[in-house]
């Protein structure tokens, strides 16, 4: 894939495995991509969320957290590429409730995720 990785596991070889652990997941391969606005009011794609209401506003951190949680799992490389920004991304990781097979993938592709939080909780303090 030229523009990232994809991860996945075919529910052959784990025939007790669930839809989480057998779900695509994304990863864009250049992070400086992630070219999301930082604040403001998005509109999700309806593959992403296809709740009734699918505007979120960035500037509250729950609403922001549940939409960045949302792309990361059930978005494509184009709709993270678009949506998500990385330095809130940086900031929040974190925080963010993700499938523990998707937060890894993340950090096995990108090494400085790993460190995302203690980079975040340095500025943090510092403020």
């Amino acid at each position: 894939m030229p523009g990232g990785w994809v991860s996945y596991i075919r529910p052959s070889d784990y025939p007790k495995a669930s839809a989480g652990d057998v779900r695509p997941y994304y990863v864009p391969r250049d992070l400086g991509r992630l070219a999301g606005q930082e604040v403001g009011i998005v509109k999700l794609p309806h593959h992403v969320y296809w709740g009734p209401d699918r505007w979120f506003n960035l500037t509250r951190r729950y609403q922001l957290r549940n939409a960045y949680a949302m792309l990361l799992q059930e978005g494509n490389l184009e709709d993270i590429e678009d949506y998500i920004n990385k330095s809130i991304l940086q900031a929040i990781w974190q925080s963010l409730t993700l499938p523990p097979r998707l937060r890894a993938t993340w950090e096995e592709c990108h090494e400085e995720a790993k460190t995302w939080c203690l980079q975040t909780c340095r500025t943090e303090l510092q403020r």
